[in-house]
Formats: C-alpha cells, sequence, structure tokens
C-alpha cells in the first residue's frame, strides 16, 4: 500500500503542478484504504509540488458511493437548471 501511495502522490503531482488545487479529494473505493495511502502520497506530493506545503489531502466521507452521487447530482442540476430542454411535448 505505500508503494500504491507514492506512485498516486507521482501521478498526482503533474496535475497539481499544472492546475494548482487547493485539495485532493481521495474518494470513491480509495477512501477507504487512506490510512495506508495517505502517508506515502504526501510524502511524494510535498517533494514534487512547486508549492511547499502542497494542496491538502482530504479523504470523502461519502466512501465508494461519491462517484455515483456526484454523477447523479450532476445529472440532476442539469435538469433542475434548465428543465424546458427535458421537457417532452
Amino acid at each position: 500500500m505505500r508503494g500504491a501511495g507514492g506512485a498516486l502522490g507521482i501521478a498526482l503531482a503533474g496535475a497539481v503542478n499544472l492546475l494548482d488545487p487547493q485539495a485532493v479529494v481521495l474518494g470513491g473505493s480509495l477512501s477507504r484504504l487512506a490510512p495506508w495511502l495517505l502517508p506515502s502520497l504526501e510524502r511524494e506530493l510535498t517533494r514534487r509540488t512547486a508549492e511547499p506545503a502542497g494542496p491538502a489531502l482530504v479523504v470523502s466521507r461519502l466512501g465508494s458511493d461519491g462517484p455515483l452521487l456526484g454523477a447523479a447530482y450532476s445529472v440532476a442540476r442539469a435538469v433542475l437548471d434548465d428543465p424546458a430542454a427535458y421537457a417532452h411535448g
């Protein structure tokens, strides 16, 4: 798990350097693995990002349901923003 956390930190470092987010959220099925992934992930992000402190690492409280809830929310939000576009008549 330490190796996986380190690899994830290396992979995320490029995106963090490019996009400069305030936080990185560990969600979905990875949220359950956070206790084992976070130490090495944080170490690699700190080593490889332009900002000394790096972004905050946050573990989603939604667990493995987070991606599904996010997808459902985006569809519901689109319908609520423009209900006429989805009316059949």
